[in-house]
């Protein structure tokens, strides 16, 4: 099996399959186990109200806690105690832990963000909650579509590059671009030059592309491009913006424009993403 770090996943094209959202409690049984029966999917789990610990079946053993996010590959042989965190007890409420599982491919098919179980350690878990509670949100509404669903799932992985990536600002060097990666972020519909960014940083255009891409992995202007189709897969799926609305909030000129921005990256249309919304009704 192919192994692409998640930290790289918003450089290349890849999709999703076989996407299951649950929110898990552990009142009732509190052990499960893979190690006769291996796991058949990838997984994301984070850790809300417990504890786990986890031993694999090459006998060695970790713990994940409250706020840290485990993934498990295809294939992993494990079993997993949970336990009340210190502050908390196995109680009917809120979720003990949460999950989605998933399959990723692309043009050259399968493949995994690890060969082996590998736990996720963030300073601002609160930002994994609430893309995981979206997630949740957009699996069992009644009204939910498949394309949300995997727009919200895309939201959690960018959620954890991003999280990531918040954390590598704190170091000195990355700490010189942060006004323009802010920007950048914070402001899809604005176009202002990366000149004008880079005064931002107080440098020059070509210093801050440079750092830039050792930051982020790709340019600036991609960057951005990035942005504007999460937010625009985002508002066509909501069902509440038609292609011309949609365009406006982004800052295109005119729907024309928006549509030849939107096929140019994804391959398809805006109509035809609210067409393939539609269908998954």
């Amino acid at each position: 099996m192919r192994i692409i770090d998640i930290f790289k996943l918003d450089n290349i094209d890849f999709f999703a399959r076989d996407l299951f959202a649950m929110a898990q409690y552990w009142q009732s049984t509190n052990v499960f186990n893979t190690l006769t029966h291996p796991r058949g999917n990838d997984a994301l789990l984070f850790f809300k109200k417990v504890s786990g610990e986890y031993e694999l079946d090459d006998g060695s053993k970790f713990r994940a806690f409250p706020g840290e996010l485990v993934y498990i590959p295809t294939g992993a042989k494990y079993k997993t105690v949970f336990a009340p965190a210190a502050d908390s007890s196995f109680e009917h409420g809120d979720a003990d832990t949460l999950l989605i599982n998933f399959k990723l491919f692309d043009c050259d098919g399968d493949f995994a963000l690890s060969d082996r179980i590998t736990k996720l350690v963030f300073d601002n878990s609160e930002r994994i909650e609430a893309a995981f509670i979206k997630l949740l949100d957009a699996a069992n509404s009644p009204r939910s579509r498949t394309t949300q669903f995997k727009s919200a799932f895309y939201s959690l992985l960018s959620a954890i590059i991003m999280n990531k990536r918040g954390e590598e600002l704190k170091s000195t060097f990355f700490k010189r671009i942060k006004p323009g990666i802010d920007y950048l972020e914070n402001n899809p519909d604005q176009h202002l030059s990366i000149d004008e960014i880079s005064k931002l940083c107080g440098m020059s255009a070509s210093l801050f592309r440079r750092i830039f891409v050792r930051y982020a992995g790709m340019s600036p202007i991609e960057y951005r491009n990035l942005q504007k189709l999460e937010r625009a897969k985002s508002l066509l799926s909501s069902g509440m913006y038609n292609v011309s609305e949609t365009g406006d909030l982004l800052g295109f000129d005119d729907a024309a424009y928006f549509s030849r921005f939107f096929k140019k990256h994804t391959g398809i249309s805006p109509r035809e993403f609210i067409s393939e919304s539609e269908k998954n009704c």
